[in-house]
């Protein structure tokens, strides 16, 4: 058995991250990008401030289960990904991690042995490839687990292939990451947001009850 943990909003304050640098750039009346000058802009009555990690998390998950969003929302997701799209290596391999990301993976290890343990994170595209050298970084500072067990892949069900006789667990907090997982196979648990000690408790209790019981 094999368990994968994604990293953004699993290991990584992906939307923290990203609410700072779009609430810095609103409140410095930043212009250099057309992104951040149609947030700034925008006077529409949707208009939501401050721009926080819950809204964004929000947002992503209407995102995904293809709901309507509101303009406001779809100005601040255009802005996100300017961000984090230049954001390069220093950017990703920087970003706050998430209360009780050591927890879940040393409790991870301990169940099927440190061999076992992988990351499977999609990332972001971007011209130099700082974001697949940042998230490695970030792994390599703030876990232990090896390089060799690191997938950054824009398919992540296309990992199962690799193991065909094992039973693989993904960790992640985006629905449609866990949908996928499943489809092609899979165990998914949803690491849902926000991510509190709470969410990590409730992700372990989980894993803990399918490991045990497969």
């Amino acid at each position: 058995m094999k368990i994968f943990f994604d990293m953004d909003g699993v290991l990584v304050d992906f939307a923290g991250g990203a609410a700072d640098a779009i609430q810095r750039a609103l409140q410095t009346g930043d212009t250099s990008r057309r992104q951040f000058r149609s947030l700034i802009d925008y006077e529409g009555p949707d208009r939501v401030e401050p721009v926080t990690s819950e809204f964004l998390e929000t947002m992503t998950t209407i995102k995904d289960s293809k709901g309507e969003r509101t303009q406001w929302m779809k100005r601040v997701s255009n802005a996100m990904f300017s961000i984090v799209g230049s954001g390069g290596h220093r950017y990703w391999s920087t970003l706050p991690s998430l209360p009780g990301y050591r927890q879940m993976i040393m409790f991870a290890q301990e169940l099927v042995g440190v061999e076992n343990v992988w990351v499977c994170t999609a990332p972001i595209k971007d011209k130099d490839g700082g974001c697949e050298s940042g998230k490695r970084a970030w792994i390599a500072k703030n876990t232990s687990i090896p390089d060799n067990q690191v997938y950054v892949t824009e398919n992540k069900p296309g990992v199962l292939q690799d193991f065909p006789e094992e039973k693989c667990i993904l960790i992640d907090d985006r629905i449609k990451y866990c949908s996928a997982w499943s489809d092609r196979g899979g165990i998914a648990i949803r690491h849902s947001p926000p991510e509190t000690m709470e969410t990590v408790q409730n992700t372990i209790d989980q894993l803990e009850l399918l490991v045990n019981f497969q």
